[in-house]
């Protein structure tokens, strides 16, 4: 580079500030079989338990792959309600669960929640498709939509509007939400 160069760079960059990353990445690589194995089997019975004491249900409401997913503890504010709704609110974190077992979804699910609730987000999204031409269609949807109604610090969900994924991806609210 030339001085001239350097000095006219230098001249235009000197008001610039450098800015801070406001975001935290949640998102994770999705396990896969063989990374389940590989955790000790002591490790894998206290995490099934755990999720079996957090979410003892063991039935789901079957959905179909389009129906739109809501959901609203009764308390809640409506406006921030009809927020969540419109896609108003911003996303924090999000997880995808396609390709997933049930079990591995759940496992994920539980531990995607629980770091959120630590980090303090409020507003999550959790993609879990639709199924459309499976055997089972939307066989996750329908899981993640009881899963999601069980769990106490989850507030409200509602299916996304469609740049979120639509029906196959859902706004949930925690309970650590802020007025926005």
């Amino acid at each position: 580079m030339h001085e001239d160069d350097r000095e006219s760079f230098q001249k235009e960059m000197s008001g610039v500030k450098r800015l801070n990353a406001n975001r935290v990445n949640l998102s994770k690589k999705k396990p896969t079989i063989l990374d389940l194995g590989s955790r000790s089997e002591s490790a894998q019975k206290k995490t099934m338990e755990r999720s079996e004491r957090i979410l003892p249900k063991d039935v789901f409401d079957q959905v179909d792959p389009r129906e739109i997913l809501c959901f609203k503890q009764k308390d809640l504010d409506s406006r921030i309600f009809k927020k969540l709704r419109q896609g108003k609110l911003p996303i924090q974190s999000s997880i995808d669960l396609h390709g997933m077992s049930v079990i591995q979804a759940k496992i994920e699910l539980l531990n995607f929640i629980e770091e959120c609730i630590n980090e303090d987000f409020s507003i999550v999204l959790i993609v879990h498709g639709r199924g459309e031409g499976r055997e089972k269609p939307a066989l996750l949807k329908s899981w993640t939509n009881s899963w999601l109604k069980e769990i106490d610090t989850v507030r409200a969900l509602h299916s996304a509007k469609a740049q979120h994924g639509g029906t196959g991806a859902t706004y949930v609210l925690l309970n650590n939400y802020r007025t926005y």
